[in-house]
């Protein structure tokens, strides 16, 4: 199970060491959903299900529309002898805003790949809605 928040550097090739902890875990062959220029959710190839990466998105996000892009941006990656993932396809032109520093977490059978920024929006975001929903059942518990 991949689980943990871990944070990284891309080298000047715009390679990414996966942890060593996740990279026990996944196979050489991955596939990669590009959802945005600020996320890239991956999966193990053998393994790949939407369902999975649909579990990594909120309400909002799946929508038919969300489901017609994935399928549309969605490719093979492989993991190099040395444990590292390329984030951009040798076929495919992606754009991303992913440089430098980037934050991987673990969310079940998949891993998520944030960009500095849009990791620290969703942290926040997460955070908010915990203190939310304990302030919540606090409520409920008063006389």
């Amino acid at each position: 199970m991949l689980i943990g928040t871990y944070e990284v550097k891309l080298d000047s090739k715009n390679r990414i060491y996966i942890p060593a902890h996740f990279k026990n875990q996944l196979y050489k062959e991955l596939m990669a959903t590009f959802f945005d220029e600020d996320l890239i959710i991956v999966s193990e190839r053998h393994n790949f299900k939407y369902e999975d990466v649909l579990l990594g998105l909120n309400k909002e996000q799946r929508t038919s529309l969300v489901m017609e892009h994935i399928f549309n941006n969605t490719y093979p990656i492989d993991l190099d002898n040395q444990g590292r993932l390329l984030i951009t396809n040798k076929n495919v032109s992606v754009k991303t805003n992913i440089k430098e520093k980037a934050y991987i977490v673990g969310f079940g059978k998949i891993m998520k790949i944030y960009s500095e920024k849009a990791y620290l929006i969703e942290y926040k975001k997460r955070l908010e809605e915990i203190q939310r929903l304990e302030v919540g059942e606090s409520l409920k518990r008063l006389p």
